[in-house]
């Protein structure tokens, strides 16, 4: 690749970046055949200014999807709790069940060792 078509590709490159996307260093690095020289490195520093461009390490990029991941999870989380609201626990209710519950245990109880004491 001449140094025109390269120039000419780092350009496209920032000219087709998004205003609010970030590229990572890899993604600019795959456009170059060799190692950038010193004037290269000048030219996209200059377009990162004039396109106002966010560039950063993979490692960056990596942490900052784990924190886009974390937090559509926990807003999932929160509408999940909010929709489960509707279904509020009733103690009231779940009182009643439970002392119905050991009432007829009991009584299970007692007719079936007042009918072990009629066997004998």
């Amino acid at each position: 690749m001449t140094a025109k078509e390269l120039n000419k590709a780092i350009e496209t490159f920032f000219a087709s970046q998004k205003p609010k996307e970030c590229s990572t260093y890899e993604s600019l690095i795959e456009l170059f055949d060799k190692q950038p020289t010193l004037a290269q490195a000048a030219n996209i520093h200059k377009l990162i200014q004039k396109h106002k461009a966010c560039i950063y390490t993979s490692s960056e990029h990596a942490k900052l999807l784990n924190d886009k991941e974390a937090e559509a999870r926990k807003s999932a989380q929160r509408k999940m709790i909010e929709n489960n609201e509707t279904d509020s626990f009733d103690i009231l209710k779940e009182h009643e069940l439970l002392e119905w519950s050991r009432s007829d245990s009991l009584l299970f109880v007692c007719i079936f060792v007042k009918w072990d004491r009629f066997r004998f």
